[in-house]
């Protein structure tokens, strides 16, 4: 590259840290811009004494393979270096009624368990399995129905590997044949024992609320991938996310932090610099740009970031009808000892309320229009791996419940400061019920709401997976990287491919793959247009 080409990147979430990092690596002069005192968005951690607290990840999808979206970026970026996996041994253990089933990490282990515990379904364990697998391989290489690139023995060898035998049933066409189907109806076809189903449910609120309005490739894309390696960053997920500032710095870049993105200023339909504010001191700078990358949403990329005039009313109405997923509250607890000494020495725990198994159909309602001390609730013990979190002697975990923005008083009201109150109460009486003793060995505990997640991600409704994972935003419906404003491109959760962890590193390697293909077009012809709408195709 003759010139290091300006591209300046709003918000350092995994998707624009993961983006701003490989475009520095390849050359451009890249501007990090972020409101917060630390990168990272959702990907951080925060300290309370002695203790630290991991503000979001619970696990991580982390097979990194031929078949990993995240794979490439780990590899040319050498994150691996600075940031260490703990491989989990198990996918979690889940609260059933009355017992609690420990659900093992390997596929071939957990078909195995799952085939003896229920002979009966035995066939339609292994189906789903494999087709979850299906999906993970191929869905995020290009998609089935544009074909992965990858040769159909090697799908077919990699899915005999994970799942310890040949599948007797073609995976790749259950794929095609439950491509529009949701999670919750493939289920309830498909077997007829309800643990089975809350079990084959178990990351349903990874996604969305409800299993009857998730798509099943949507789920499929990051269970199957989970059935590969599940993993947690060693040190919290902000070690990841200073990997990557660390990386765009390292490559001659910047990283404003305490810094606003105020306006993306466009010359003749192009962008061509943004305004960012120094929280700190007030003071205003116009950063030039050939190429601005927002990891914001879209609701405050189009419609607060750029002129009101550049904007069309179809783009304006496609934007206001983006659904956000749901948000969380969060319980965060600093531990004297461990919960292994509580009779809880697993890693991570789903618990569903009731003495019986609740039926699928139930799951929203459980989930998000029960009481606080009646939901369905994950607790992450990271004092039972080697998370680095707590002095020796302590740990720390966290108590996850999904959670709506318009269920909470305004923020800083005494009406929200007693709701908090009320709620970080019953969730601790529902945790009591599972771990007894748990409440003698708490230091330090604090909640944080929907209204907390917005206010440090200026996320609509405090989303916690960008858009929401419904059959209408789902693949190629998402909002698309690509925008029909000239120069701006779109990373994080809110576009493709999806949220999480994952979906978010994949959104800015592929938006730093087609800021560089547009980068090289441009120095060969001048500009162009984009070759497909943003928004939603």
């Amino acid at each position: 590259m003759q010139a290091r080409e300006p591209v300046v990147v709003i918000g350092a979430g995994l998707g624009g840290l993961t983006a701003g990092a490989l475009l520095a690596q390849r050359g451009f002069e890249v501007v990090v811009v972020e409101r917060h005192t630390v990168p990272g968005g959702y990907a951080t951690s925060f300290r309370r004494g002695r203790f630290v607290f991991e503000a979001s990840l619970h696990e991580i999808d982390a097979p990194l393979d031929e078949f990993d979206i995240k794979a490439s970026a780990f590899s040319e970026l050498r994150l691996q270096e600075d940031v260490p996996l703990i491989e989990l041994g198990e996918l979690c253990t889940m609260r059933l009624g009355a017992r609690r089933v420990t659900l093992p990490a390997r596929c071939r282990d957990l078909l195995r368990m799952l085939c003896a515990q229920y002979p009966e379904e035995e066939s339609a364990i292994e189906r789903f399995l494999a087709a979850m697998l299906g999906y993970s391989l191929t869905g995020l290489g290009g998609g089935l129905a544009g074909g992965s690139g990858v040769p159909s023995e090697r799908l077919h060898a990699v899915l005999a590997e994970h799942l310890g035998r040949r599948p007797r049933s073609d995976p790749l066409a259950d794929c095609e044949r439950w491509w529009s189907r949701t999670l919750g109806e493939v289920l309830e076809e498909s077997f007829t024992g309800r643990e089975l189903r809350l079990i084959l449910a178990m990351q349903t609120s990874y996604h969305l609320d409800d299993p009857f309005q998730l798509p099943l490739r949507a789920y499929a894309l990051g269970f199957g991938s989970y059935l590969r390696r599940a993993a947690y960053v060693q040190g919290s997920s902000h070690s990841l996310s200073r990997a990557l500032a660390e990386r765009v710095v390292r490559n001659g870049g910047q990283v404003l932090l305490r810094h606003e993105a105020t306006r993306i200023e466009l010359e003749a339909g192009r962008v061509c610099a943004v305004e960012a504010r120094n929280l700190r001191t007030g003071a205003r700078r116009l950063l030039p740009a050939r190429w601005v990358i927002s990891n914001a949403s879209p609701q405050q990329t189009f419609l607060q970031l750029l002129p009101q005039e550049s904007i069309e009313p179809e783009l304006r109405e496609r934007v206001e009808a983006i659904l956000p997923s749901p948000s969380i509250t969060a319980l965060y607890l600093g531990l004297s000892g461990s919960l292994a000494e509580l009779g809880m020495p697993s890693y991570l725990l789903i618990h569903l309320p009731g003495e019986e198994p609740p039926e699928l159909r139930r799951f929203a309602e459980l989930s998000v229009r029960s009481p606080y001390g009646e939901r369905i609730w994950h607790l992450s013990n990271y004092g039972a791996i080697d998370s680095r979190l707590a002095p020796e002697g302590h740990s720390v975990a966290s108590v996850c419940l999904l959670d709506e923005a318009a269920a909470w008083p305004p923020r800083g009201s005494e009406a929200y400061r007693a709701r908090k109150r009320e709620v970080m109460e019953a969730m601790l009486r529902s945790v009591e019920r599972e771990i007894p003793g748990i409440r003698d060995r708490i230091e330090h505990a604090e909640l944080a709401t929907p209204h907390t997640m917005a206010r440090y991600t200026l996320n609509p409704a405090g989303a916690v997976y960008g858009a929401a994972s419904v059959e209408a935003q789902t693949g190629r419906r998402r909002p698309d990287n690509r925008t029909p404003v000239r120069g701006l491109y779109l990373a994080g959760a809110w576009s493709q491919p999806g949220g999480g962890f994952t979906g978010a590193i994949g959104s800015g390697k592929l938006t730093a793959e087609r800021v560089d293909a547009a980068a090289r077009r441009f120095r060969r012809r001048g500009p162009a247009a984009p070759k497909s709408p943003a928004g939603q195709q």
